[in-house]
């Protein structure tokens, strides 16, 4: 073996290494592995081990990371050690330390200052009118002392609620004021007369105004409210109940409210002043007295107005936009109710003027007010409804068919051009439609099918035309939801508008015929003719048109279709054979026939068609074309 010299350079590792023996490698030298511990215990004595005291709570983190802390722990239950700590138990609160508390929030001061306004408030009302019954004071001394009791209240809240800490008692001193000066101003217009009706409107505008302004600038809307329920609860017993005076005050004063709840979110007061506008113009109806139609139709227009304006102008700022867009058309409400001291043709107008504002408010309130969807939905409802009671006020008691039929109309016909609400007026002219049915059927519209003078003259007259107006809204209405429907839904759509179409075209026919002839047993059979015939070419009409269509479409088509032929033919033999004779029957059944055989010839050639389409395919291969050799 050869060992190289200390002087000789060691080879570079990069290099390869020459042909010959190769060096030795020393062996490599691990350290020992230190010896195992033994797997079990040696045996001998064992240490005693402790009794367990404590299992601590557990936790989906473990005991370290216990998010909550041991006090949270779980309670002991049925199973669990009692080991486990429970949280520490609440004292309860003694009686006076809560009532000390609620002294200390001035919950204890409201309510004491609002009963103390209740009170005053109804000793001013006795002041003013059981004085007067008993004769114990002048009418002067009376009007000059509540004058003074509202000046001196409402002097005093101002003084006193200019520090804020102090407005709770200064809010009851100044609605006190308020209603008093006001209820001083209405008994000296209404009780005594001697303010002149023109001159006390302005002075309890002014005075409201007053009161409500203080409200604003405090913004306090339980100052607002407070003045508003005195007003409602107690006005009427100075008045000695709702008469054309007290409506006009207290429109007076909801629309002096309104200036005061621009910029604000005072839904409250929004809605007692809409209750202060519409609810006595609707009581003066039980009552009306010396009412005339001239006073009715401006208070309630006013009435209207004011709510309905009241919530455009309140929208922008209202935490409660639906709420105000459902309270809004309430106006319409005495309008409604007006119809037999206003007549059906004034009462008509007026609804049909709301309605037409609803709805063109419904359309444009987007650019006023950016509106959403919902609201403008909301207020498109009500104009809807508004025009359809119009309609039916205009056309008589029966004409309510007419009303629900003809908006429907409307609304199918403006889907087109609605925008975001076509869905809207789809769905609304589908419920107005429907409703429609139903009145017609509670007419009598299936009596005068099966009963020549079932019905009186009017109302066959009534149901031709409705029975008109209902199979062209319903057309319209299954177009504008075809449009937005897939085809297997299209096809369920034209069946189910295809069948209520036929039984209006049945009660158009029969109603016309009763009607034509004054109701005699052969106008009946004419209509019932006709309607026999109508049916049968509906079916050649579906069956024709189903043999365009392919799939699900086409057997619904062919089903339909088939069920109408069945309808018809039973219809033939079962009424038509024993309710008609002579030429009507004859008629029936030969144009029947005719539609029937023609419907069989034009199957037939389509059948023929296919037949020689088909003996154009070899047995293995693509059709065959005809060849020609020239």
């Amino acid at each position: 073996m050869t060992t190289a010299s200390p002087g000789t350079p060691s080879p570079d590792p990069a290099t390869p290494h020459p042909a010959g023996p190769r060096p030795l490698v020393p062996p490599r030298v691990t350290a020992p592995m230190p010896p195992m511990a033994p797997p079990y215990p040696p045996p001998g004595p064992r240490p005693p081990v402790p009794p367990i005291t404590h299992i601590p709570p557990v936790t989906p983190f473990g005991p370290q990371m216990a998010p909550f802390g041991p006090q949270m722990a779980p309670y002991p239950g049925p199973g669990q050690h009692p080991g486990v700590p429970l949280p520490p138990r609440q004292p309860s609160i003694p009686l006076r330390d809560r009532i000390a508390a609620a002294a200390e929030r001035g919950t204890i001061g409201k309510v004491l200052a609002f009963v103390g306004v209740a009170i005053t408030l109804i000793g001013v009302i006795l002041l003013l009118v059981a004085a007067a019954q008993a004769g114990w004071l002048r009418p002067e001394l009376r009007v000059a002392g509540g004058a003074v009791l509202a000046a001196v209240l409402f002097g005093a809240g101002v003084v006193i609620g200019r520090t804020p800490e102090k407005r709770t008692g200064a809010l009851g001193l100044v609605a006190t004021g308020t209603a008093t000066a006001w209820f001083t101003i209405l008994a000296a217009t209404s009780l005594y007369h001697w303010i002149p009706g023109t001159a006390g409107l302005i002075a309890a505008g002014a005075v409201a105004a007053a009161g409500l302004g203080i409200a604003r600038w405090w913004d306090s809307q339980p100052l607002g409210v407070t003045l508003a329920v005195a007003l409602l609860i107690l006005a009427p017993f100075l008045t000695g109940g709702v008469d054309l005076t007290l409506v006009v005050f207290l429109l007076v004063y909801a629309t002096a409210s309104l200036g005061v709840q621009l910029g604000r979110d005072w839904t409250a007061m929004y809605i007692l002043n809409t209750v202060a506008a519409v609810i006595p113009p609707a009581l003066l109806l039980v009552a009306p007295g010396d009412t005339t139609v001239v006073q009715f139709v401006l208070v309630a227009s006013a009435a209207f107005l004011l709510t309905l304006g009241s919530a455009v102008c309140l929208l922008r700022t209202t935490s409660h936009p639906m709420l105000l867009a459902l309270i809004a058309p309430v106006g319409v409400l005495p309008i409604i109710g007006a119809t037999d001291l206003l007549g059906h043709p004034i009462a008509a107008i007026m609804l049909a003027s709301a309605g037409i504002l609803l709805v063109v408010l419904a359309f444009t309130a987007q650019l006023i007010t950016t509106a959403p969807l919902q609201i403008r939905t909301v207020w498109l409802s009500a104009g809807a409804a508004s025009g359809a009671i119009a309609i039916g006020l205009a056309a008589g008691a029966q004409g309510a068919t007419l009303g629900l039929f003809g908006v429907a109309l409307a609304m199918g016909l403006s889907v087109r051009y609605a925008g975001e609400l076509a869905t809207a007026l789809r769905v609304i002219g589908t419920v107005l439609g429907s409703f429609g049915l139903l009145v017609m059927l509670g007419q009598g519209a299936l009596d005068q099918v099966l009963t020549a003078d079932a019905v009186a003259e009017p109302l066959r007259i009534t149901l031709a035309v409705g029975a008109a107006l209902a199979v062209a809204a319903v057309t319209v209405l299954a177009y504008c939801w075809m449009r937005v429907s897939d085809k297997n839904t299209q096809g369920s759509i034209v069946m189910l508008a295809g069948l209520i179409s036929l039984g209006l075209l049945t009660i158009l026919c029969v109603s016309l015929g009763a009607w034509v002839s004054d109701g005699t047993d052969g106008g009946f059979r004419a209509g019932h003719m006709a309607a026999t015939i109508v049916w049968a070419s509906t079916a050649v009409i579906a069956l024709l048109w189903a043999r365009r269509l392919h799939g699900t479409p086409k057997t619904l088509a062919m089903t339909g279709g088939l069920g109408v032929i069945g309808a018809a033919v039973a219809k033939l033999f079962l009424f038509d054979l024993t309710a008609l004779d002579g030429l009507f029957r004859a008629i029936a059944f030969i144009v029947v026939g005719l539609l029937l055989l023609s419907l069989g010839v034009a199957y037939a050639q389509s059948l023929t068609g296919r037949s020689d389409d088909t003996d154009r395919l070899t047995p293995n291969g693509p059709p065959t074309m005809p060849m020609h050799i020239g």
